[in-house]
């Protein structure tokens, strides 16, 4: 597996997993004592982790490989 296949499986099962866990924690009631720690990992997911995902992929990083 090369590199960019690599990055492009990678995005998409965090992309992925992500969109899980929105539906998860909307959809699921979840306990009052975990309530925090579900907000924490929500915001890690969304925040971070796909910002990070789309600025890669739609900004200028992507294109430097291709030359």
């Amino acid at each position: 597996m090369n590199k960019r296949k690599f990055r492009k499986l990678l995005a998409t099962l965090v992309v992925g997993s992500s969109f899980i866990y929105l539906t998860a924690v909307t959809f699921v009631s979840i306990p009052k004592s975990n309530m925090d720690n579900a907000k924490v990992i929500m915001g890690f997911l969304l925040g971070t982790a796909l910002a990070t995902i789309l600025g890669f992929y739609f900004g200028d990083s992507d294109k430097k490989d291709e030359e």
